[in-house]
């Protein structure tokens, strides 16, 4: 698999004196394959592709964990935690999973305002990283997959009819419709053990 992160984001988490081109040098060498480092406007983009028993590099942190153990001098950042207030959602949506499939399962419920728009940053790094800017709901869950390594999902609460998720096998001949209205087949269910889900109130 393919991927690519930007170097001011990737210097988020990794404290290092060398130019990007450097870490791409030192990388290739001992750990995931850097194809190239391309300057696009004040930033560098690496384009590395990661073998598929390395998941754990598929991401920003994963590449900046990687670094810092490969790098002469690198550290990883340690990074800052910010408590917000929170109530129980436990009487607000309700959870159902087939353990066969999934047994473990994290959500949230968040309200957003009509004003909420994608910081530029944001469009940028989704953009240099291959993905489209959606929305901001949608390029919350991208960033967040492409910043932790952790898929992430979102639906709108208020179309929920029963303000419940259940997660179970795709029936026979079950389609689906994307966000670009594309129709697909489903085929075979897959559930991440750790996916986290998002949900939003418009």
């Amino acid at each position: 698999m393919d991927i690519k992160i930007t170097d001011s984001w990737l210097r988020e988490y990794l404290k290092t004196d060398l130019t990007a081109k450097k870490i791409g040098e030192q990388l290739a060498l001992s750990g995931p394959s850097v194809e190239k480092v391309t300057k696009v406007g004040n930033d560098y983009i690496y384009d590395i592709e990661i073998t598929t028993n390395r998941v754990d590099c598929m991401s920003i942190l994963g590449i900046a964990r990687e670094a810092s153990v490969i790098l002469p001098k690198a550290e990883l950042k340690k990074q800052k935690t910010e408590k917000i207030k929170q109530e129980s959602t436990k009487d607000l949506l309700h959870i159902k999973i087939d353990p066969k499939l999934v047994n473990r399962v994290m959500a949230v419920v968040i309200e957003v305002g009509d004003s909420l728009v994608t910081p530029k940053i944001m469009k940028e790094r989704l953009t240099n990283s291959g993905m489209r800017s959606l929305n901001p709901i949608v390029d919350i869950t991208n960033y967040v997959m492409q910043e932790t390594g952790h898929p992430t999902h979102v639906f709108d609460f208020d179309k929920l009819a029963d303000k419940s998720l259940v997660f179970r096998p795709s029936d026979k001949r079950e389609e689906i419709i994307t966000f670009d209205d594309k129709t697909f087949k489903m085929i075979l269910l897959l559930m991440m053990e750790k996916e986290i889900l998002l949900i939003y109130q418009g």
